[in-house]
């Protein structure tokens, strides 16, 4: 089973409060702390939110334990089942996966995607490049670049290898049909993939099993004690 979560964060200045904090563990408070801005420790603290929510949701059960190791993907426990994650967040969005096998997820913003188009060329393969720097429009070629990047990080995150291994290793293929992914380092593997937007912002995700449900979290219910989704 595998479920995405999708959060809008109203406002990026709102405290963060004791409540919140209770919920985190150690290392994602530590990671919090590390932050300058307020919105970044916002947005830290949205995302491990929004991890228990979905663990919670996953297991139909609110005593839960969700760890979060630095460098590893994000998972979670209930008695002798274990919950896959990804997390990802940009500007004011947060997303979380949750699924019973390795996942991946990530979401970025076409607006931020439009200064970086010139990356393509320096770090993606020729074919991921060219079909970038093929579109009309710098929009369009925006919109294409963050199609290739969040493919690219959610299978990163998938491989649980994160940016420790290069973009250029292996490649995308994007269509108006979706995503794939040429992998000489990784064994063949059936993977399905979902690729959308959300208003200004472009997210993929990989699993090997199909998205059963894709769900918008609004602030107030994300920010008070768990509520149960419907």
């Amino acid at each position: 089973m595998s479920i995405i979560y999708i959060a809008h964060i109203s406002d990026l200045t709102q405290p963060i409060t004791e409540n919140m904090l209770s919920k985190l563990t150690p290392q994602r408070k530590a990671r919090m702390c590390r932050y300058r801005q307020h919105s970044d420790k916002l947005r830290c603290v949205a995302a491990a939110l929004l991890a228990r929510l979905g663990a919670q949701e996953f297991f139909s059960d609110t005593n839960v334990q969700v760890f979060m190791p630095a460098g590893m993907p994000p998972y979670a426990v209930s008695g002798d089942k274990v919950c896959r994650m990804s997390i990802s967040h940009t500007a004011d969005r947060v997303m979380c996966m949750t699924d019973s096998e390795d996942c991946g997820v990530d979401i970025e913003s076409e607006h931020a995607c439009r200064e970086a188009v010139g990356l393509a060329k320096r770090y993606f393969f020729t074919s991921e490049a060219a079909w970038i720097c093929a579109a009309e429009t710098e929009t369009l070629r925006a919109e294409r670049f963050a199609r290739i990047w969040t493919a690219k990080e959610a299978y990163l995150k998938y491989c649980a290898t994160g940016l420790r291994r290069g973009l250029d290793t292996f490649c995308i293929t994007a269509g108006d049909d979706g995503v794939s992914v040429t992998d000489p380092m990784m064994p063949a593997a059936h993977l399905y993939s979902i690729a959308d937007k959300d208003g200004g912002f472009v997210y993929t995700a990989f699993s090997r099993t199909p998205v059963e449900r894709f769900t918008k979290v609004e602030s107030d219910v994300l920010f008070c004690d768990w509520v149960r989704l419907n």
